[in-house]
């Protein structure tokens, strides 16, 4: 995989922080290493360099406001794998990811054959709460499906595995 342009790491930063996956903290560390290498950073960079503190619907506003364009559901594919990489740490509950991924499939977020898989991985855990699989065996289907449909880990900004 290429390295993703500025708008497709805003648009995970988007949908990072929308999930509680990613933080303020995380964007300004991209945008700090950006200015470094950047002879004339733009207004946008610096901006979201100095967003410590702001509200969050502020970061958002600065995050739209970075220029280009995403390929289609790239950056959610770097959030897949920012998911993970939390999971395989113990950062992030797989009943909470999977209940990510059940919401992010309703609201049609996810690539289209992604969206079975998220019902499956919600469903699991369903089964699990009512006693009819293990959590082992829930947490080992969503590390799957993860695995299965995360981007490499080419962009791993800071708090990433």
């Amino acid at each position: 995989m290429e390295t993703p342009n500025d708008r497709e790491v805003a648009e995970f930063f988007l949908l990072g922080c929308g999930c509680g996956l990613t933080e303020t903290a995380d964007v300004v560390a991209w945008a700090d290493d950006l200015i470094q290498k950047r002879e004339k950073p733009a207004q946008w960079l610096l901006e979201l360099s100095l967003s410590t503190g702001k509200a969050p619907h502020a970061l958002v506003e600065l995050l739209r406001e970075v220029p280009g364009e995403a390929k289609p559901f790239l950056p959610i594919r770097m959030l897949l794998a920012r998911m993970r990489d939390a999971f395989a740490l113990g950062k992030a509950s797989g009943s909470g990811l999977a209940h990510t991924l059940l919401t992010m499939a309703i609201d049609k977020v996810l690539p289209p054959e992604m969206e079975t898989d998220a019902y499956v991985a919600h469903d699991r855990y369903e089964l699990v709460a009512e006693g009819y699989c293990t959590k082992e065996e829930a947490d080992a289907e969503l590390r799957e499906i993860l695995a299965r449909h995360a981007a490499s880990n080419v962009f791993a900004p800071r708090g990433a595995a």
